[in-house]
C-alpha cells in the first residue's frame, strides 16, 4: 500500500507555516497546542461515539465510556484553546 504523499506535504507545509508564524510573533506555541489537542480529542470523541453505535457488548460499554471521559476532557481543552487564542492586542495567554 502506497503512502498518501498529499498529507506528509500538507503536513510539512502546515507545520512550516506555523513555526515561521510563531517565529514572527504572529502565533504563539501555546495556542498552537491547545488547538492541536482539542482537534485530537474532537476526533477521538467522534471514533467512540460510532465505536458505541457499531459495537456490541462490553465493547460498546468500554466506547461509551471512553467517549464520554474524553468529552469531559475536552470540555478543559477546549475552554483552554478559547482562552488562548490571541487577543487584539497580539499577545495570547498573557505571555509576552
Amino acid at each position: 500500500m502506497k503512502p498518501a504523499r498529499g498529507f506528509f506535504v500538507w503536513t510539512v507545509v502546515d507545520g512550516c507555516v506555523e513555526l515561521t508564524g510563531e517565529a514572527f510573533g504572529l502565533l504563539d506555541a501555546t495556542w498552537m497546542i491547545t488547538l492541536r489537542t482539542s482537534l485530537f480529542l474532537v476526533v477521538y470523541v467522534a471514533s467512540m461515539a460510532s465505536a458505541t453505535k457499531v459495537l456490541t457488548g462490553w465493547h460498546r460499554t468500554a466506547a461509551a465510556a471512553a467517549g464520554l471521559a474524553s468529552l469531559a476532557v475536552l470540555g478543559f481543552a477546549g475552554a483552554s484553546a478559547a482562552l488562548a487564542l490571541p487577543s487584539r492586542s497580539g499577545s495570547g495567554c498573557g505571555r509576552r
